[in-house]
Protein backbone atom coordinates (compact mmCIF):
# COMPACT_ATOMS: atom_id res chain seq x y z
CA UNK A 1 0.00 0.00 0.00
CA UNK A 2 1.02 3.89 -0.70
CA UNK A 3 1.90 5.99 1.71
CA UNK A 4 0.23 9.54 1.29
CA UNK A 5 2.85 12.21 2.40
CA UNK A 6 -0.11 14.81 1.44
CA UNK A 7 -0.65 17.31 4.40
CA UNK A 8 -3.97 17.52 5.36
CA UNK A 9 -4.52 20.94 3.75
CA UNK A 10 -3.84 19.27 0.39
CA UNK A 11 -5.81 16.20 1.08
CA UNK A 12 -8.78 18.77 1.06
CA UNK A 13 -7.85 21.35 -1.80
CA UNK A 14 -6.91 18.44 -4.17
CA UNK A 15 -10.30 17.51 -4.91
CA UNK A 16 -11.44 20.83 -4.76
CA UNK A 17 -8.75 21.93 -7.93
CA UNK A 18 -9.19 18.81 -10.23
CA UNK A 19 -12.94 19.70 -9.90
CA UNK A 20 -12.11 23.86 -10.88
CA UNK A 21 -10.03 22.77 -13.86
CA UNK A 22 -12.72 20.94 -15.82
CA UNK A 23 -14.47 22.65 -18.02
CA UNK A 24 -18.51 21.54 -16.94
CA UNK A 25 -17.80 23.04 -13.10
CA UNK A 26 -18.73 26.14 -13.82
CA UNK A 27 -21.47 25.15 -15.39
CA UNK A 28 -22.41 22.77 -12.98
CA UNK A 29 -22.35 25.65 -9.66
CA UNK A 30 -24.31 27.76 -11.87
CA UNK A 31 -26.92 24.93 -12.50
CA UNK A 32 -26.94 24.26 -8.66
CA UNK A 33 -27.02 28.52 -7.61
CA UNK A 34 -30.07 28.83 -9.77
CA UNK A 35 -32.05 25.77 -8.36
CA UNK A 36 -31.02 26.91 -4.76
CA UNK A 37 -32.25 30.41 -6.07
CA UNK A 38 -35.93 29.32 -7.18
CA UNK A 39 -36.36 26.72 -4.29
CA UNK A 40 -36.09 30.36 -2.06
CA UNK A 41 -37.64 32.59 -4.21
CA UNK A 42 -40.93 30.51 -3.78
CA UNK A 43 -40.46 29.79 -0.65
CA UNK A 44 -41.98 30.95 3.02
CA UNK A 45 -38.18 32.55 2.72
CA UNK A 46 -39.09 35.12 -0.69
CA UNK A 47 -38.88 37.95 1.32
CA UNK A 48 -36.36 37.87 3.85
CA UNK A 49 -34.84 36.65 0.06
CA UNK A 50 -35.34 39.83 -1.73
CA UNK A 51 -34.28 42.24 0.95
CA UNK A 52 -31.10 40.77 1.43
CA UNK A 53 -30.43 42.07 -2.13
CA UNK A 54 -31.41 45.30 -0.99
CA UNK A 55 -28.92 45.70 2.00
CA UNK A 56 -26.02 48.14 0.64
CA UNK A 57 -22.54 47.89 1.00
CA UNK A 58 -20.09 50.26 0.17
CA UNK A 59 -16.26 51.44 1.36
CA UNK A 60 -15.73 53.54 4.07
CA UNK A 61 -12.32 55.86 4.85
CA UNK A 62 -12.18 58.53 6.99
CA UNK A 63 -16.15 58.68 8.21
CA UNK A 64 -16.96 59.30 4.66
CA UNK A 65 -18.93 56.26 2.27
CA UNK A 66 -17.67 55.70 -0.55
CA UNK A 67 -19.24 53.10 -3.64
CA UNK A 68 -22.17 52.71 -1.58
CA UNK A 69 -24.62 50.51 -3.36
CA UNK A 70 -27.55 47.84 -2.70
CA UNK A 71 -26.04 44.04 -3.26
CA UNK A 72 -28.51 44.39 -6.34
CA UNK A 73 -26.72 47.06 -7.83
CA UNK A 74 -23.20 45.67 -7.09
CA UNK A 75 -24.70 42.56 -9.24
CA UNK A 76 -26.03 44.36 -12.32
CA UNK A 77 -23.48 46.52 -12.46
CA UNK A 78 -20.04 45.18 -11.28
CA UNK A 79 -20.29 41.52 -11.38
CA UNK A 80 -21.35 41.94 -14.92
CA UNK A 81 -19.35 44.88 -16.43
CA UNK A 82 -16.01 42.33 -15.23
CA UNK A 83 -17.76 39.20 -16.48
CA UNK A 84 -18.37 40.54 -19.74
CA UNK A 85 -15.02 42.11 -19.64
CA UNK A 86 -13.07 38.78 -18.77
CA UNK A 87 -15.22 37.07 -21.79
CA UNK A 88 -14.17 39.18 -24.38
CA UNK A 89 -10.17 39.21 -23.13
CA UNK A 90 -10.55 35.57 -23.61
Amino acid sequence: MEQDNRTPIEKVVAPIQRFIQQEKSGGLVLGICVIIALILANSPLAESFHHLFEHKLGIQWDGNTYFEFSIHHWINDGLMAVFFLWWDLN
